[in-house]
Parts: structure tokens; C-alpha cells; sequence
């Protein structure tokens, strides 16, 4: 039979790859479509990929006053929603988490935090990141971070052992 499935947030699963491999299983036959929200592209062969952008101004000011409203943030100033824009870079994720964050503690030191790279977002991001790499990526990484700025083609060659592989 046919069905729609509708996946938001793929990435936060557990084992995106087992459900990749089911799905890939499921979505072979033609029969039926699946849409899926994710921050990294999934291993899955009968998809088409769309890739989100940041809003644009207007989108990302009405999602800001969505989200707000929802956590019953009230800015005092027209200004204030400004600086959480501009800070967020109109990124839904960033937007929402600020949003979560406004609701509880003072909106200058959420701004400062931002503004310093102190604030869990980014953590939250790169750990993200680092959890969809593979094992090879992240030995890559880990081994060319020792290099430094004066890296060579021959010196990676070397310092990552790729040996006869392509590169």
C-alpha cells in the first residue's frame, strides 16, 4: 500500500543508519514518499535533497515572534528582536534555542553569550557535526589539527597515511 512518512529531525535519532537501511528498503518499490527534515544528508539512495538556507529577514522575524510567543518571551523593544535576528543569523535552530533560553534568564546576558561563543549552541552544533562524520573524517581531522598552518599537499599525504588512496 502506499504511505507518506514524514521523519523531522532524522538526525536526532538514535541509529539513522538503521533506519536508513529500512528505508531505502521501503522507499525502492516507488510506492511510496517520505519527507524528511535532517542537518546532515542521510544515507538514503531514492530521496532528492533540498537544502535550507538561513530565512530570510521578514520569515525569520515571524518565526522569532512564533517561538516567543509559545515560551512567552516578550521583548521590551522592537530593537531587541533586531539582536536576536542578527545574532542568529536567521537559522530556525539558533532562533528556537535563543528563544528557549530568553524565556528564563536575562536577554543581555543571553546576547553577551552569544556575542563570546559561550553559548551551548554551538557546542550543541559542533557535536552534531562531529557525530554524522565518519571514522576516516574524523581520524582526518583529528591527526591534520596537529599540523598546522603550513600544511602541503605532501605533508597531509603523510600526516593523515593515505597511503596509496586517492587524493
Amino acid at each position: 500500500s502506499r504511505m507518506l512518512l514524514i521523519i523531522d529531525n532524522f538526525d536526532s535519532l538514535d541509529d539513522p543508519a538503521l533506519l536508513s537501511k529500512h528505508l531505502n528498503a521501503t522507499l525502492s518499490a516507488g510506492v511510496s514518499k517520505a519527507i524528511i527534515t535532517c542537518r546532515f544528508q542521510p544515507d538514503l539512495r531514492h530521496c532528492q535533497t533540498w537544502r535550507l538556507n538561513a530565512l530570510a529577514q521578514a520569515a525569520a522575524y515571524e518565526l522569532f515572534r512564533q517561538i516567543a510567543s509559545d515560551f512567552e518571551v516578550e521583548p521590551r523593544t522592537e530593537e531587541m528582536v533586531q539582536q536576536v535576528l542578527r545574532r542568529t543569523g536567521g537559522h530556525p535552530l539558533a532562533i528556537a534555542a535563543t528563544c528557549a533560553k530568553l524565556a528564563n534568564r536575562p536577554w543581555e546576558e543571553i546576547l553577551v553569550e552569544i556575542d563570546e561563543g559561550r553559548d551551548d549552541l554551538y557546542t550543541f552544533i559542533y557535536n552534531n557535526t562531529w557525530a554524522g562524520l565518519s571514522d576516516e573524517a574524523k581520524t582526518i581531522l583529528a591527526r591534520i589539527s596537529v599540523v598546522g598552518e603550513s600544511l602541503t599537499r605532501r605533508a597531509l599525504k603523510h600526516t593523515i597515511d593515505l597511503g596509496s588512496r586517492q587524493f
